[in-house]
């Protein structure tokens, strides 16, 4: 963005790349990332829930990413 942020907070899921729009995530997480200035960037790490086990879940590369901002 090209003004400030302050407060952002974000919701993300993981689906598979094979998933249907219908389909549940693979894992939910939230993440608070704080205040951004005008086109800075943050690393965030977040806790994911799941509901499979270690060896169940896909590789990196069948994955995508989808995030809705909260806060």
């Amino acid at each position: 963005s090209m003004a400030d942020m302050a407060g952002l907070a974000i919701r993300g899921a993981l689906h598979t790349s094979a998933s249907k729009p219908e389909d549940p995530p693979v894992a939910t997480f939230e993440a608070q990332i704080g205040s951004l200035r005008a086109n800075e960037s943050k690393d965030v790490t977040a806790p994911a829930s799941t509901k499979l086990r270690a060896y169940e879940l896909p590789d990196w590369q069948f994955l995508r990413a989808s995030f809705r901002i909260t806060e």
